[in-house]
C-alpha cells in the first residue's frame, strides 16, 4: 500500500465533492503550492484558485481566480487588498464564488473554486471580543452549497482542534514533515545552486540529519545559510535547527555532552540504556516530561488536579494515542530530586551520539508551556508541539523519559505506555559517591580530600557542593553550612518513596528489583517522632 499524500487526499476529496477540508502543515505556502500543481499543471478544465488571509482579504492565485474575483468586488478592488481582510465578510464573498459549470452539451467548462484560508486555527480559538462565532457559522454555511457543486474549502494552519460547531463538518490531512528523500533533494538543490557540486556522502548524511523535522521552506533557508566555498556547515545547520525546535512551545532541546562517562554510579541503569543504544530499533530521539504527576496526578481515579475546560484530558489523550498509533516507547524513571533522573536523559542520547556516529537529540516537553488562556489553545499546542517530536525522529524511533516523584497517582493508561519499565533512582551508595566526588572534583578543579560527610547526600548536592566551592573559592566542608541537602530537607519523603518501590520496580543501580533502606537520618527521626507520639 503506497503513502496517502496530500495530492491524493485532494484528490480524493474533490473527486467526492467534499466542501470543507483542512490541512495541518507546517508550511503553508508549500502545501498551497502542491494543491495548485495537483489541479492546475496539465488540466484541460480550468478552476478559480483564490486564497484569503487577514491582511490582504481575498485573492486570486490564477488568471481565473483574479477574474472571479474582480467580478464580485468590483474592478477597483485590486486597489484595496484589505477591503475583505475581514473573515466574516470574506466568507460572504466566498459563498458567491462559483462552483462548476457545464456548457450547452453538458461537457465540463469549468471545476468549482478552490478557496485557500490561511491560519484557520485562529478561528477555533475562543477568544474574547473576537468574531470567531461568526466565522464558525460562516464556514458552516458554505457546507451545503459547496457540497452541491464542487467548491472547496481549503482551511490551512499548523495544527487543529475543531470546536463541535464544526467538527463533523471539516475532513483533516495531517500533512507530515519532509521525508528523508525530499529532504536530500532540498540539500542537493541548496549546493547546486551554490556551485558546490555534488557532495560527499557522509557530509549529505550528516546535513539530512541536521534538517530532520524542519518544514521544507525553513530546510531550505538554513541548509543555504550554512553554505560556504569550503561547503556545508554542519554545525551550524545543527544550531539553526535547534533554534527553530525552540520556537515551538513546549519544547526545549537539553545542551551540555555529559555522556554515561559523566554519571557516577546508576551502573544497573547504564547497562540497560547500552543495550537500548545498540539495538536494532535504538531510539533516534529521546522526550523528557518531568514531574509528570504535577500534570497527570489522579486523572482516571477522580482526584487529578482541577480542571474544568478538560484541557489535561485532552492533552493526557493525545500524548497516549501519539505513542500508541507510533510505537513510541519508554520508561519511568521515579527517584528523588537531584538522584540523576533528568540526566540519564542526556546522557542516553549523547551516550547514542558517539557510538553510532549520527547526533541524537534529548528534548524537554514542558507540558506547562503548552498551556493557553484562550479555549482551543492549549489543544493546539500539544499537537503542535507533538507534530514536531514526531517530525524529528528518524525513522520514528521515540523514547519517552517521564520523571515523577509520585507514580501512585499517574493514570494506569499512561503507566502502560512506558514499555521499558519503571526505575527507582535511589539515593546514591557509599561506593557510588566516590564516583560521583570523582567525576565533579575533576570537573570544578578541586584538589581537596577533605571531603565532607556526604551521608545521605544526592548526586546533585555533591555536585552543587563542589560548584559552590568552587565558585567561592572555599574548602569543601565549609560549603555545607550554605547547602541544603535533599534528604536532609524531607526525610520522610525520601522514606515514603522507598517503600512504596520496594520490590516493585527496577533498581538503577543494582540488577534486579529494587529494595529498599531507610536513609540514616529518616531512622535517626522515626524514634523521636515515636516518642513525641507517644507523649
Amino acid at each position: 500500500m503506497g503513502t496517502y499524500t496530500l495530492e491524493k487526499f485532494m484528490v480524493a476529496a474533490r473527486r467526492v465533492s467534499t466542501p470543507l477540508v483542512a490541512v495541518a502543515t507546517p508550511d503553508q505556502a508549500e502545501t498551497i503550492r502542491r494543491i495548485r500543481e495537483t489541479f492546475e499543471n496539465g488540466a484541460k478544465t480550468p478552476v478559480p484558485v483564490v486564497q484569503w488571509d487577514a491582511m490582504q482579504g481575498l485573492s486570486g492565485l490564477n488568471k481565473l481566480g483574479r477574474e472571479v474575483r474582480a467580478r464580485k468586488l468590483g474592478d477597483d478592488a485590486a486597489d484595496w487588498p484589505g477591503l475583505t481582510s475581514n473573515p466574516g465578510a470574506a466568507l460572504g464573498v466566498m459563498a458567491e464564488l462559483p462552483g462548476e459549470l457545464r456548457d450547452e452539451k453538458g461537457a465540463l467548462a469549468q471545476r468549482g473554486s478552490i478557496v485557500f484560508m490561511l491560519n484557520g486555527q485562529r478561528y477555533f480559538e475562543d477568544r474574547a471580543g473576537s468574531q470567531n462565532g461568526q466565522v464558525l457559522q460562516g464556514i458552516w454555511n458554505l457546507r451545503d452549497p459547496y457540497k452541491t457543486n464542487r467548491r472547496t474549502l481549503v482551511i490551512l494552519g499548523p495544527a487543529f482542534k475543531f470546536p463541535p460547531e464544526i467538527a463533523q463538518d471539516v475532513i483533516l490531512f495531517d500533512e507530515p514533515y519532509p521525508d528523508e528523500a525530499e529532504l536530500r533533494m532540498i540539500v542537493a538543490r541548496q549546493a547546486a545552486e551554490a556551485g558546490l557540486g555534488e557532495l560527499d556522502d557522509k557530509v549529505v548524511e550528516q546535513s539530512i540529519d541536521a534538517v530532520t523535522g524542519l518544514a521544507a521552506y525553513t530546510a531550505e533557508q538554513v541548509t543555504a545559510m550554512s553554505l560556504s566555498k569550503e561547503g556545508i556547515d554542519v554545525d551550524a545547520l545543527w544550531q539553526r535547527k535547534i533554534a527553530v525546535i525552540e520556537q515551538t512551545d513546549g519544547l526545549g532541546v537539553d545542551r551540555g555532552d555529559e555522556s554515561f562517562q559523566d554519571v557516577g554510579g546508576l551502573e544497573n541503569f547504564k547497562e540497560f540504556g547500552l543495550r537500548l543504544i545498540r539495538s536494532k530499533k535504538a531510539p533516534t530521539l529521546y522526550v523528557r516530561i518531568d514531574e509528570m504527576e504535577k500534570y497527570f496526578g489522579g486523572l482516571g481515579s477522580g482526584g487529578g488536579p482541577a480542571d474544568n475546560t478538560g484541557v489535561t484530558q485532552d492533552r493526557l489523550g493525545t500524548i497516549l494515542r501519539k505513542m500508541e498509533d507510533n510505537a513510541w516507547t519508554g520508561f519511568i524513571a521515579l527517584g528523588h530530586a537531584g538522584t540523576g533522573k533528568s540526566l540519564v536523559t542526556k546522557s542516553l542520547a549523547n551516550t547514542a551520539t558517539k557510538i553510532t556516529g549520527r547526533r541524537v537529540l534529548s528534548v524537554a516537553l514542558d507540558l506547562g508551556a503548552t498551556a493557553g488562556g484562550i479555549v482551543g489553545e492549549s489543544e493546539r499546542k500539544i499537537r503542535t508541539a507533538l507534530k514536531v517530536i514526531e517530525s524529528l525522529a528518524r525513522g520514528g524511533r521515540v523514547c519517552f523519559v517521564g520523571t515523577c516523584n509520585d507514580i501512585s497517582i499517574l493514570p494506569p493508561a499512561l503507566k502502560r505506555r512506558f514499555k521499558l519499565g519503571t526505575w527507582m533512582f535511589d539515593l546514591p551508595s557509599a561506593e557510588e559517591k566516590k564516583n560521583i566526588w570523582k567525576i565533579n572534583l575533576k570537573r570544578f578543579g578541586i584538589e581537596d580530600p577533605d571531603l565532607p560527610d556526604d551521608t545521605d547526600w544526592t548526586g546533585a548536592d555533591i555536585r552543587n557542593v563542589c560548584e559552590t566551592a568552587a565558585a567561592l573559592e572555599t574548602p569543601l566542608k565549609e560549603v555545607v553550612q550554605y547547602t541544603t541537602l535533599v534528604a536532609q530537607s524531607d526525610p520522610d519523603a525520601i522514606s515514603r518513596l522507598r517503600r512504596l518501590a520496594d520490590g516493585r520496580y527496577v533498581s538503577a543501580s543494582t540488577p534486579g528489583t529494587y529494595r529498599a533502606q531507610l536513609p540514616a537520618t529518616a531512622a535517626a527521626g522515626a524514634p523521636r517522632r515515636a516518642r513525641q507520639e507517644e507523649e
